[in-house]
C-alpha cells in the first residue's frame, strides 16, 4: 500500500483548508477516485467493491454514506479484527443484534471522482458544515450522487469516538465561519441522493435511481418554500395591522362618544356605540 503525506495549507488556527486539500490531492496524485472518511471507522471488504462499482457505473460522481452503530452491549474482541474470518464473525453476530444504520444526516465517508469540485469556499476542515455543502452542491450540479449506506457495511465502535470540541472556543468560531461559507443548506441527508445502492442476490449490487432531482426543480422547490414562509409572515402582520386598526377605530369612536355625552350632559355609562356610528354617517350624509 502506497501512503503519502502532504502538508496542507492551514488557517490561523492550525486547522487543514478544505479547498488546499482537494487543490493538492488532484495536482499531486494521480489517482482517478478519492475518498475522504471518518478515521473511527471499521470497514469491510465490500468498501473497495463499492468504489469500484461506482466508477465502472458513473465515472464522475460523489458517493456518501453512514455507519452502522454497534450496540453498546455487543461483545466483540476488537483484536481479532483482520484475522482471516473477522468479517465473517463480525457481521454475523451484528446481523443477530438487530444493529442499524444511524441518522440519514450522518455521512461518514465520501468517494468522488478528480476535478468534480473545482472551487470550494475556505472550509476549515474537521467542522461543521463542509459535508452537506459538498452534497449539496454536486445534486445542484445535477453529479451523480449514490447513497451506498445500504450495501456498504461500515461500522463504528461506540468506544472508537473522536474528542468532543463542541465547548472549545475556537471550534465555535470555525464553525461559524464554514456557517457563512456555506451559505443556505437545505439539502443533507443521504436519503435526497439521486441514486442508491441495492443488493442483487448472489451477484453483488446494483444502483438504481430514486428520483430525478435537477437544480430547477430544487430552486422551484426552495422559491416555494419561501414564498410560504414570507406569506405567511404577511398574512400574520396584516391580520395583527387590521386587529390594531381596528381598536384604534373603536377608541377614537369612544373618546367621541364621551366629548358627545359631556356636551349634552347624558351619563357615561348608557354610550351606545352603534347610536355614535349612526349618527357619524348621517353626518357625513349631510356634508
Amino acid at each position: 500500500m502506497e501512503i503519502s503525506y502532504l502538508p496542507f495549507q492551514t488557517n490561523e488556527f492550525g486547522t487543514p483548508l478544505l479547498r488546499e486539500i482537494f487543490r493538492d490531492l488532484e495536482s499531486l496524485t494521480k489517482y482517478k477516485v478519492f475518498c475522504m472518511l471518518n478515521p473511527k471507522l471499521v470497514f469491510t471488504s465490500s468498501f473497495p467493491k463499492t468504489i469500484k462499482s461506482s466508477y465502472d457505473h458513473f465515472g464522475k460522481f460523489l458517493a456518501v454514506g453512514n455507519s452502522h452503530l454497534i450496540p453498546k452491549k455487543f461483545k466483540y474482541n476488537q483484536n481479532k479484527i483482520g484475522n482471516d474470518y473477522w468479517q465473517v464473525s463480525l457481521l454475523d453476530k451484528l446481523d443477530q443484534s438487530g444493529v442499524t444504520l444511524q441518522s440519514p444526516t450522518t455521512k461518514e465517508y465520501f468517494i468522488f471522482s478528480k476535478s468534480l469540485f473545482s472551487e470550494i469556499p475556505g472550509f476549515a476542515f474537521g467542522r461543521k458544515y463542509w459535508e452537506d455543502w459538498l452534497f449539496q452542491t454536486a445534486i445542484l450540479r445535477s453529479e451523480f450522487v449514490i447513497d451506498l449506506s445500504e450495501t456498504n457495511r461500515v461500522f463504528v465502535f461506540p468506544n472508537i469516538d473522536n474528542e468532543k470540541k463542541e465547548d472549545d472556543f475556537l471550534y465555535q468560531i470555525e464553525c461559524q465561519r464554514n456557517e457563512m461559507n456555506a451559505g443556505e443548506l437545505y439539502l443533507g441527508s443521504t436519503t435526497q441522493a439521486q441514486f442508491e445502492s441495492y443488493k442483487d442476490g448472489q451477484n453483488g449490487f446494483k444502483f438504481r435511481r430514486r428520483f430525478r432531482t435537477s437544480f430547477f426543480l430544487l430552486l422551484f422547490k426552495n422559491l416555494i418554500y419561501e414564498v410560504t414562509l414570507k406569506g405567511l409572515f404577511l398574512i400574520i402582520f396584516g391580520l395583527g395591522v387590521m386587529i390594531i386598526s381596528f381598536q384604534i377605530f373603536l377608541l377614537c369612536l369612544y373618546r367621541d362618544a364621551l366629548i358627545d355625552n359631556h356636551n349634552t350632559g347624558v351619563d357615561d355609562g348608557n354610550i351606545n356605540i352603534n347610536n355614535i356610528i349612526s349618527e357619524k354617517k348621517t353626518w357625513n350624509k349631510k356634508e
